[in-house]
């Protein structure tokens, strides 16, 4: 493979990397009023479903904002994890040592992160956060080996075999069954 075409690979996960380090690099009144807006949409939406009132809203809004605030910890850290684990695959032969070096990468991302919030006015480095970061990083590697594992169960199988490894036989997209001649020989809408 080109040097060049697996260095591409990791663009979108170096793009959100920079968007993490910009997420945290935000003073603290700038982070904490986004969340509050966040959370109280939220809210919002549920009061004019349920018919909650003006205090009950307030009060469900500063209940419950702190854990949109780890949330969004958790999902940013479970997207880089699969950004990162996208591009090295075709590094690693098997899926644990792609995911174990992936987790690794993350790790020391969400450390460094944490650190570099202690030079941001009015936010701290705190060492939950990065165990609250690793939570996403658990998810997405859950996930990915998920959709590794469907994958290689429908690679071993083929298309064309049922668990048995008998030839079933190919269905089109009315159920009418078809050989595998006529599926060779069949074109899609995008073929002339």
């Amino acid at each position: 493979m080109n040097k060049s075409v697996g260095l591409i690979r990791f663009i979108p996960a170096l793009f959100w990397m920079g968007i993490i380090f910009w997420l945290s690099g935000r003073p603290s009144f700038v982070s904490s009023s986004e969340s509050e807006a966040i959370t109280d949409q939220i809210i919002g939406v549920y009061a004019r479903f349920s018919g909650m009132d003006a205090l009950r809203q307030v009060r469900w809004s500063l209940a419950i904002e702190p854990y949109i605030r780890k949330l969004a910890h958790i999902t940013e850290y479970a997207i880089l994890f699969i950004l990162l684990y996208l591009a090295l695959r075709i590094y690693f032969s098997s899926y644990l040592k792609t995911a174990l070096v992936t987790a690794f990468i993350c790790t020391l991302y969400a450390i460094t992160d944490e650190w570099h919030q202690t030079y941001v006015f009015g936010r701290s480095g705190m060492p939950v956060d990065v165990f609250i970061d690793l939570i996403g990083v658990f998810i997405a590697m859950m996930i990915c080996g998920l959709v590794r594992s469907c994958m290689e169960e429908v690679g071993q199988q083929g298309p064309l075999e049922d668990e048995s490894g008998q030839q079933r036989p190919l269905e089109d997209e009315f159920g009418q069954q078809r050989t595998e001649d006529e599926e060779s020989g069949r074109k899609g809408p995008w073929d002339s």
